[in-house]
């Protein structure tokens, strides 16, 4: 129980290298917030907070801070496991896809460390990105 006074977001929670994270931290205790696309995260434990949404939305990313402070306090580490790979090779990617890839994997980790960052404790927190 080395992480029990440990609160951590984690993105993309809900398979592989995410789902994995949560596991790992639910082990040595920490208290989870979850995101991701899915309406159900049917691999959150029964002590985490699952929020649905799109980080690629601000209005959603503030929500979601404004709910991790009044639910957890502070929060110590956030995990950017969210993204997305692009579906075609980068001779036939349109514009739009292009940028969609950009908004998932660049842009929303920059929202959720701006709106996470004032949450973090005085003391420093961690922000790691996958």
């Amino acid at each position: 129980m080395r992480l029990e006074n440990v609160t951590a977001l984690v993105t993309g929670a809900g398979s592989g290298i995410g789902e994995a994270v949560c596991a790992r931290f639910r082990r040595e205790g920490a208290r989870l917030l979850l995101t991701g696309r899915r309406e159900r995260l049917d691999t959150a434990g029964p002590e985490d907070l699952y929020i649905p949404g799109n980080l690629n939305d601000e209005t959603f990313v503030a929500d979601l801070a404004r709910q991790a402070a009044e639910s957890l306090g502070t929060v110590d580490v956030v995990v950017l496991n969210h993204g997305l790979q692009a579906s075609s090779p980068l001779t036939e990617m349109s514009y739009d896809d292009a940028k969609n890839v950009l908004d998932s994997n660049l842009l929303s980790a920059f929202l959720v460390m701006k709106h996470f960052a004032p949450l973090m404790p005085a003391a420093g927190g961690s922000f790691v990105c996958v």
